[in-house]
């Protein structure tokens, strides 16, 4: 223990930042593969799932949206965030939506909150069709806690599976398979919900 602590007092400064400086940017290598594991694995499985299905699935860059899903009925436009553990999103207006994020010291409090800018553009994106059913898919990966929209200041509501948000369907990445029938039902209850309250004001 003491030759460890002669040699810790033996580097110099310039040493043990360099150090430092080596093992942040390992844990950014590793944190980066990760990531691009895990991003590979859900487009895989999208894959799989429309060649099941006999869908069309193409993936897109440089985009508004990351992924389209069709066939002769639908054409699905997909936009995927990725969400860091323990996290909720909470919808506060068509183009306003915010992340929660970070270990909770009580009951649906979280460390940090920010504003998914980067999905701005495709909350803007209204594409038409006369052909095809347009359905506009928030992905949220791997998965979040809740999805949540302002009815006004003072009162929430849970966005179910069902549910369409200002014209858009969202849900975590891990109840998509299970849930994806529940992407054609045109269930505007939270956004009706929102209307009554604006018109009994």
């Amino acid at each position: 223990m003491l030759r460890l602590n002669i040699s810790l007092l033996s580097l110099g400064i310039l040493d043990i930042v360099f150090i430092v400086l080596i093992l942040l940017l390992i844990y950014i290598v590793i944190y980066y593969i990760q990531n691009k594991i895990k991003s590979s694995i859900i487009y895989d499985e999208l894959l799989n799932f429309c060649e099941e299905n006999k869908y069309t699935y193409i993936i897109h860059k440089n985009q508004k949206y990351d992924i389209t899903i069709e066939n002769d009925e639908f054409l699905m436009y997909i936009r995927l965030v990725k969400l860091p553990k323990d996290s909720i999103v909470t919808v506060n207006s068509k183009s306003t939506w915010q992340l929660k994020y970070g270990k909770r010291k009580q009951k649906r409090e979280y460390l940090s909150s920010r504003f998914l800018n980067e999905i701005v553009p495709f909350l803007n994106f209204n594409p038409t069709s006369e052909e095809k059913k347009i359905i506009r898919l928030v992905l949220f990966y791997p998965t979040c806690d809740m999805i949540l929209k302002y009815l006004n200041e003072s009162e929430i509501k849970e966005v179910k599976t069902t549910d369409t948000v200002y014209g858009f369907k969202t849900m975590p990445y891990n109840k998509f398979y299970e849930n994806f029938k529940d992407l054609f039902i045109d269930n505007n209850k939270v956004d009706s919900l929102l209307e009554k309250k604006e018109l009994t004001k």
